[in-house]
């Protein structure tokens, strides 16, 4: 569902993984607003990422890599 767009997948996902972005986000950056504003960041990276960059084996195979881009 994610990767065809549909809202309802990108919530779900969202949902299911927000305490673990959010928690590690926190961990590095030690700013709560910070730490809000870099899962919003990712989970919108994810929303516009080309589908066929999308990865096929698990939801957060991309992460690692996105997450490198993002720290400060």
């Amino acid at each position: 569902m994610i990767r065809t767009k549909n809202p309802i997948g990108f919530e779900l996902l969202y949902a299911r993984y927000y305490r673990l972005l959010f928690s590690t986000a926190y961990a590095v950056l030690r700013q709560e607003s910070d730490a809000m504003d870099a899962v919003q960041n990712a989970a919108l990276r994810l929303y516009t990422m080309d589908e066929s960059l999308f990865p096929s084996d698990h939801e957060l195979a991309w992460l690692p890599i996105r997450w490198s881009k993002m720290k400060p």
